[in-house]
């Protein structure tokens, strides 16, 4: 697996100039990944978005994601929505309860969804850590999920230099700076 991580990701630095956008599935997560330029790892060249999973666990809201591509021009992803079947109302009135749970540019109050947006909400995000912003992140990472963790600053910190800046497995790049 990581020797795979780490060959898709020189493929993805290899053809940036084609690479819109990256599209996964099934983490249970709601995650976004930041790729960087191989060798300089402040110039994000590409965007992984990974769709948060349709099954169930106690407290945890199924979820899906709905894209809105530019299809006439630059084939890139305009905005993003995930819908989460919530749980809690759907067992109180026993019918099924899909909500929008966010839509990425609107929530996030971004311009585009490019690498180069995500890379400045990311800087923004460790630059007020303890921050309602950060709070939000780890609301949709979890699917809103009624489980009443906590993420505390050091949670919070590896969720940013762990996840959202490493898509490479066992990449130490940012996450071994924070530990």
């Amino acid at each position: 697996m990581v020797s795979f991580s780490w060959a898709y990701y020189s493929i993805v630095n290899r053809y940036q100039s084609t690479i819109t956008g990256q599209f996964f599935v099934h983490t249970h997560f709601d995650e976004f990944m930041l790729f960087y330029n191989e060798t300089n790892s402040t110039q994000p060249i590409s965007i992984a978005y990974i769709t948060p999973s349709f099954t169930t666990y106690p407290n945890v809201n199924p979820g899906y994601r709905v894209y809105t591509i530019d299809i006439e021009n630059s084939v890139s992803v305009l905005d993003h929505r995930t819908m989460i079947l919530n749980l809690t109302a759907t067992n109180l009135y026993n019918k099924t309860v899909w909500v929008e749970e966010y839509s990425a540019k609107s929530a996030y109050d971004m311009i585009d969804l490019s690498p180069q947006e995500w890379n400045k909400f990311v800087l923004q995000l460790e630059n007020d850590i303890d921050g309602e912003m950060m709070g939000l992140v780890y609301q949709y990472f979890m699917k809103s999920a009624t489980t009443g963790a906590a993420c505390d600053r050091m949670c919070r910190k590896k969720l940013i230099n762990c996840n959202l800046k490493t898509a490479r497995a066992q990449d130490t790049t940012f996450c071994s700076a924070m530990l």
